[in-house]
């Protein structure tokens, strides 16, 4: 059995419980066509970010995850950069610090493209934050397998 919950909207990521999520594991959970003890996430991109964060918070309620070019911390929100994506029991999770549209406009008029490695480079310097920010998955992965 495939379940698809609806992440978000691209065009607003901003303070999304987690507890939104916690709400379909439970009911996969007890769902009569799901073996116990059997549910994967699988996520891209911020869908990575949000199936780590998942596993980290909820690690009895997955067997695996899948997250596929994630990031080892949790970012800024969209399209408000300096709001958190996520939230956990109405608290925001840190996030490390985002590039916003107006770093990328102003790199798109003087290059005419984007190297987002460049403005996510240039995010890192603050390495308090992103310490803060780190998912550490590892510290869970007693009852998750992380691919």
């Amino acid at each position: 059995m495939k379940v698809l919950v609806s992440l978000f909207n691209p065009e607003n990521l901003e303070n999304i419980p987690l507890e939104y999520f916690l709400n379909g594991l439970q009911w996969l959970k007890r769902h009569p066509e799901v073996q116990k003890g059997n549910i994967h996430l699988y996520g891209p991109s911020r869908g990575g970010e949000l199936a780590l964060l998942l596993a980290c918070h909820y690690p009895k309620e997955i067997a695996s995850v899948v997250a596929v070019v994630p990031s080892c911390v949790a970012y800024g929100g969209i399209p408000n950069e300096k709001t958190a994506a996520w939230t956990f029991q109405g608290n925001p999770i840190f996030f490390a610090p985002t590039p916003g549209r107006t770093e990328v406009y102003q790199q798109l008029e003087k290059q005419k493209s984007v190297v987002l490695t460049d403005l996510f480079l240039d995010k890192m310097e603050d390495k308090a934050a992103f310490e803060k920010a780190f998912i550490i998955a590892e510290k869970y992965a007693n009852t998750s397998r992380i691919l």
